[in-house]
């Protein structure tokens, strides 16, 4: 319940906070707005607004979108099956997935990406590219291409 009716509560109040406290506060520099109540309404300037009303106007536009309520519980679904089956078969078999994850200066996730395709049953490998001398470089690129080779998947981390 808003009680101080001399504050414009829309207007900007830049590095504001609004605060609530169990018991007044005498600081200047702190402004009584008005009290809580247990009751599920805004009451400002003798207006009283229902908070679930206020709630259905604001969930409103984007129902259409985000529907939060199903048309039907049940729908039938048609059963069609096909008699039709495929013949494609991968050339090469891998028990699991190999993964190849570069990490290069400023990158970002390398550990994170690494344990999350473990868990999906990858073998992951990793290498640093190092660019502190002309050698390393061309190491670090030799070593980028005979994994990328072995790989099935290659996963770049993240600029940070």
């Amino acid at each position: 319940e808003f009680t101080n009716n001399d504050i414009e509560l829309f207007s900007p109040m830049y590095g504001s906070f609004i605060i609530e406290l169990k018991e007044e506060v005498n600081e200047p520099k702190l402004v009584n707005l008005g009290n809580t109540t247990s009751q599920k309404q805004i009451v400002v300037k003798g207006n009283t607004l229902d908070l679930e009303e206020l709630i259905e106007i604001w969930k409103a536009p984007l129902e259409k979108v985000f529907p939060t309520k199903a048309e039907s519980a049940f729908t039938e679904i048609e059963n069609v099956l096909s008699k039709n089956t495929c013949n494609i078969v991968a050339h090469t078999k891998f028990a699991k997935p190999r993964v190849y994850i570069p990490t290069f200066p400023g990158t970002n996730c390398e550990y994170d990406s690494a344990k999350a395709f473990e868990d999906a049953g990858g073998i992951i490998s990793s290498t640093v590219f190092k660019n502190l001398k002309p050698e390393n470089i061309e190491e670090s690129i030799e070593k980028i291409a005979e994994e990328i080779k072995k790989a099935q998947i290659i996963m770049i981390p993240r600029r940070i």
